[in-house]
């Protein structure tokens, strides 16, 4: 793994958990792209598997994905549905029912489980199994909101698997071509149900980092050509930098919907792109003995992308009831709300998220 990938996830899932806060920076609530960096990310590591460790693909991208997800899932269910997320009104009932009539609080449970109709089952069985549905507010979101970028994840690694079979080292093409030409079938029909999803434009991002990796790659091979490229990218690094916060906090203006691309448009699609690319570059520059929390914090960043929702939605109600508590308007309990987020996901990662990879990898295959 190249360790500035995993310093990119970190800021690309806190850049995540800043725009689900609310917060504004001009005037603009931003994620800094982070989803689009992390399916740039996802096509590039997924090129580079295919071409070094084929076996067991799509097995490994289960246990890497499912078990976590599912178990968030339910915990985000557990916690909304019992108003947990709102603590400053459901913990003095609680406590008042406790003192009084403590079988209210069973009552209570049992009425507020969230899964006592038909359509809530079947939401859940769909969200479960990556089945994509359009929802009663009119998205294509399953039950964990965040989980629609899991949902074309899991579709490019299923694409992805297919082609491993016949041939593992030409796969990363027929997949940048496929999920292109699905992509525009869908776009034509226009389907009206969660279908629609695998047409997003995002794709275009999982087949820049399988281009990426062929670029790195060929680069990697040829030292005299990377060191020029390096020297490129360090002396562009401050542009490079700058136009992606400016673009991204609105100083540059993109075009509204149906009106013709603008630069800031395309400035805005290639980003990721450039980031990540910048990303690759700087990486043996880095110095990672002294940044070994942020390699972890890179660790967890598919912990934390998965759990912070809860903590925010909880930030949220809390916010609603005190001006200082509330992170969409106070910069101070915006960095006490990721710093909850982040020390969250990091518990999650080591104690919940490592140890169950462990043990499916222990019991499905011996590593090699």
């Amino acid at each position: 793994m190249i360790n500035s990938i995993q310093l990119l996830r970190a800021c690309a899932a806190s850049s995540v958990v800043f725009y689900h806060s609310g917060y504004q920076i001009n005037g603009v609530n931003t994620d800094f792209q982070g989803v689009s960096i992390f399916f740039v990310i996802s096509g590039f590591i997924m090129t580079y598997i295919s071409n070094t460790s084929p076996e067991y693909f799509f097995a490994r991208r289960v246990i890497r994905i499912v078990p976590l997800y599912w178990m968030i899932t339910f915990l985000y269910i557990l916690t909304t549905n019992l108003g947990l997320t709102n603590p400053l009104y459901i913990f003095p009932v609680l406590k008042d029912w406790a003192t009084r009539d403590p079988m209210q609080i069973l009552n209570w449970i049992s009425s507020q489980n969230g899964i006592t109709n038909n359509e809530n089952i079947s939401n859940i069985i769909k969200s479960l199994l990556f089945i994509p549905y359009v929802n009663s507010s009119g998205n294509v979101h399953p039950v964990l909101g965040v989980g629609w970028s899991l949902n074309l994840e899991m579709y490019f690694y299923l694409i992805f698997s297919i082609f491993i079979i016949f041939n593992s080292k030409i796969a990363p093409l027929f997949v940048f071509f496929t999920i292109l030409i699905i992509k525009f079938i869908i776009q034509y029909f226009n389907p009206e149900n969660g279908l629609i999803i695998y047409s997003n434009n995002y794709i275009f991002y999982f087949d820049a980092g399988i281009f990426l990796y062929y670029i790195y790659n060929y680069y990697s091979n040829n030292q005299i050509k990377l060191k020029y490229i390096n020297k490129l990218i360090i002396i562009l690094s401050p542009v490079i930098i700058s136009i992606f916060i400016c673009s991204n906090i609105g100083i540059f203006k993109s075009s509204g919907d149906g009106e013709p691309l603008n630069l800031t448009d395309i400035i805005l699609w290639s980003n990721p792109i450039l980031i990540f690319c910048l990303t690759l570059f700087v990486d043996k520059y880095i110095k990672y003995d002294n940044i070994k929390n942020i390699l972890l914090l890179g660790n967890a960043s598919y912990a934390l992308y998965l759990s912070h929702p809860i903590i925010v939605e909880t930030s949220r109600t809390i916010g609603d009831k005190i001006i200082a508590a509330n992170p969409k308007d106070n910069i101070s309990a915006l960095i006490i709300l990721i710093a909850i987020c982040v020390l969250f996901s990091i518990f999650i990662f080591k104690f919940i998220e490592r140890p169950i990879i462990g043990w499916f990898k222990s019991r499905l295959f011996a590593e090699k």
